[in-house]
């Protein structure tokens, strides 16, 4: 995660560079000097850049099931987990569980001017369970965040312990107009089975699901200022 951090550090030294070495080495008309008159101090870079974060662990099924969900199982030490089909009964659009990815808290959006941010992954599931994913942004205490809006783009296809299947996802985080010096600290997912299976099944303690492969991106680019100069005091 610390890698966003690099990035806008070193944009903001690059573009003073850059910035200084052209002041310095062109001569020009009074007309095309750069004057603080003529110089747009509103800078944008990044936007095509990706930058590789890594990956998390598994997150395993019994840490994933909400209550609800729990019911339907059978949780024995040291052996395989059983899920039991309800007699007479079809689980249908079943709220399975979530899970949570926290640590984000250096990411400020309106502090940094940062309106746009996009994960891309792979979501690796060796569950027997098709997922639809929702997602929300929360605070530090698993609190939802106002003002921040993430999209969410995966529909998990089911696997298996021996053929895990492997599903490209997006995630846009936004942040609303009026947002004023919001953080947050993570990601809570959302996981819900459009129809669980009609027969029981025997599934392995250590499946699960595990994102992979994460990167992020700036759809909007990193936007700043360069310093003013500080002789000039009608600033």
């Amino acid at each position: 995660m610390n890698s966003l951090v690099y990035i806008m550090k070193n944009y903001r030294i690059f573009t003073i560079i850059a910035i200084a070495f052209f002041s310095a080495s062109c001569h020009v008309d009074k007309e095309y000097s750069l004057k603080r008159d003529n110089i747009n101090y509103e800078i944008n870079a990044g936007q095509q850049i990706v930058v590789p974060i890594g990956s998390f662990s598994t997150i395993k099924i019994k840490d994933m099931l909400n209550k609800e969900a729990e019911t339907y199982f059978n949780f024995e030490d040291d052996e395989d987990y059983c899920f039991y089909r309800p007699e007479g009964k079809t689980l249908t659009d079943f709220r399975f569980g979530k899970f949570e990815i926290a640590g984000l808290e250096f990411i400020h959006l309106d502090k940094a001017h940062i309106p746009h941010i996009r994960f891309y992954m792979d979501v690796r599931n060796a569950l027997p369970f098709t997922f639809d994913v929702t997602c929300s942004i929360i605070d530090t205490l698993g609190n939802p965040v106002k003002g921040v809006v993430p999209v969410i783009n995966a529909h998990i296809e089911e696997g298996s312990e021996e053929i895990p299947s492997f599903t490209p996802a997006t995630l846009d985080i936004m942040s609303s107009k009026e947002l004023k010096g919001v953080a947050f600290d993570g990601i809570r997912f959302d996981l819900k089975v459009a129809k669980m299976p009609s027969s029981d099944l025997t599934i392995n303690r250590s499946c699960g699901l595990a994102i992979k492969n994460v990167r992020i991106q700036l759809p909007e680019g990193l936007n700043f200022k360069i310093r003013k100069n500080k002789k000039d005091k009608s600033e």
